[in-house]
This record gives structure tokens, sequence and C-alpha cells, in this order.
């Protein structure tokens, strides 16, 4: 279409310069005028499509401009550009336009929640997890071993469990012990205060804090059973030798799937405010260039 107006216009010059008749010149030039008006709105009308999915608007998927972006890229369809945002809302794209670094502006119901996502680091999560229990069992062992077991006596209430007496047949079997279940203890306090730092971070930062209980309240027994499940163990009274046996078993293991407690804890929370954003109904606004303007002159004049 492009070609096609450039080519009319070199037939119109051509046309034009014949004439000599002034009248008859500018009676051409007014209908020249006119033709490349028309053929502007044409071009325009035809260049009108979806950057997303490249279709038309719709009386039911109507177009928007939300940035700064021209041409081509200027229109989009509320929808297509809703699922982009969607497929990006803890990533740059949810907020802002990638091509022309534009903000889009809403009329939000609730202010978005994912400012308090947090990020999630494997790597981060198994290493540190395990870290600082290795680090501070020895100590904390030796500690407990020359203080008549205070640190264990002050989680076993139970003095008649069944540790106990293995604990009094032999030196080995009171040094294994004594080390298992001080890393146990350091890591059941460790999950106490990484929740605990959770919950502080959730209640400053998430702004609908009722409608996220309701997302969280079901699985709360089940993260307060689980935080004090070593404790639970420790006073069982059994003696028998299957139990101390399942008893070492389930101690050596329970630190190993600490990690995976709290990869499965942030995961939910990040997944509870991705659903709560997008319950969360807004209006986007169209960009407007006159007040951006006025915008840029307001700062301009300040600076």
């Amino acid at each position: 279409m492009n070609e096609l107006i450039k080519f009319k216009n070199r037939k119109f010059k051509h046309k034009y310069n014949k004439i000599s008749n002034k009248d008859v010149k500018n009676e051409l030039l007014i209908s020249e005028i006119m033709y490349e008006m028309i053929d502007t709105i044409i071009i325009n009308i035809e260049e009108n499509e979806c950057r997303i999915c490249f279709e038309e608007e719709t009386p039911d998927n109507p177009f928007v401009w939300p940035c700064r972006c021209k041409g081509t890229s200027k229109f989009v369809h509320a929808s297509c550009l809703e699922t982009w945002r969607n497929e990006n809302i803890d990533r740059p794209p949810f907020e802002l336009c990638m091509e022309c670094r534009y903000t889009y502006k809403f009329l939000n119901e609730y202010p978005y929640e994912f400012k308090a996502i947090i990020p999630v680091n494997i790597a981060v999560i198994f290493f540190s997890s395990q870290i600082i229990p290795i680090l501070l069992t020895f100590p904390i062992s030796q500690i407990n071993k020359s203080n008549n077991n205070s640190i264990i006596n002050f989680y076993a209430k139970n003095h008649n469990a069944g540790f106990y007496s293995l604990m009094k047949m032999s030196r080995d079997y009171y040094d294994i012990l004594n080390y298992d279940l001080c890393y146990n203890i350091i890591v059941f306090n460790q999950t106490l205060l990484l929740m605990l730092i959770h919950s502080t971070f959730t209640f400053i930062n998430v702004y609908r804090k009722t409608e996220y209980f309701k997302y969280v309240k079901n699985t709360l027994p089940i993260y307060f059973l689980y935080m004090f499940k070593f404790i639970i163990l420790l006073n069982i009274e059994n003696t028998g030798y299957d139990w101390m046996t399942t008893f070492l078993i389930l101690t050596f293991f329970f630190p190993l799937i600490e990690p995976l407690f709290y990869l499965s804890v942030l995961k939910r929370h990040n997944k509870i405010l991705h659903v709560m954003d997008l319950d969360n109904k807004y209006i986007l606004q169209n960009y407007d260039s006159d007040n951006d303007e006025d915008i840029s002159q307001h700062l301009s004049d300040v600076l």
C-alpha cells in the first residue's frame, strides 16, 4: 500500500507540472490531498492489528494502547495483554512494556501482591538449611555432655523416653545419640525461627491478609505437626528394640527432608499470591500522551 501511494505521488507531480492553468492546478491539488487522506485512513485501518496475536479488533475483544509504542506495535487486545502479563506475573513484563519501557497504568481494586513473592533458589535452600546445623552441632553436643544432658532434657520432658535407656548402655551409644539429638534440636529451632521470619514477612508485606489466611488456614495444622515432629518423637515412652531402631532411622532422615519443607512452604506462599493477583480486578489505562507530556514538563520545570 505504501509503494502504491509513492507511485501515485510521482504520477501526480508529472501531471501537475504539465498543467498551466492556475485554477485547474489548485483544484487538482485539493482533490489529490483528499485522496491522500482517504488512503492514509485506509492504511491505518488495515495496519491496526494486535501486536501479540496479529488479529483485528472486534466488539467483544477491543484494542487498547497501553504504552508509548507506535505503528503496528501500538495496539493490543486487552485479553491478549492480560494473558501475557499473567504469564509474567513475577517478572518485569507484568508491569511495563519491554519495547518502550513504559510502565502500565492501572486502576486496581487492590494493590498487587507480587512484591511479597519470595524468590525460590533450590541450591541456596538445600545448602543453607544444612550448613548452620552442621556447624553448631559439635559445640552444642559438648555443652549438653558437660552439663548432664541439660539441653536434651529441656526438650525431652518425658524422662522415661526410650532413648535415655539406650544412652546409658555405653559411651559409644551416648556419643552417637548425643550428637544425633543435638543436631535435630538445632534443625527444629532453625525451622521455628525461619517460620517466624516468614510469618512476620507475610504480615508486613501482604496487603490482603484475610484473603491470604483463607488459603493457608487448612495447611497450618500440617505445618505445626511437621515442625514439632521431632519433639513428639523425642517424648514417646518405648524401650523396645524395634522402636529404638525406628527412632534412630527417623532422627537421621528428619534433617535431610527439612529443605523440602522449606521449599514447599515458599512455593505455596508464591502460588497463593499469584492466585490473589489473578483475582484482583483492574482497569488498564490507555497511554495518554498529553498527560505524559504535562508530567514531563512539570518535572523539567521543577528541576
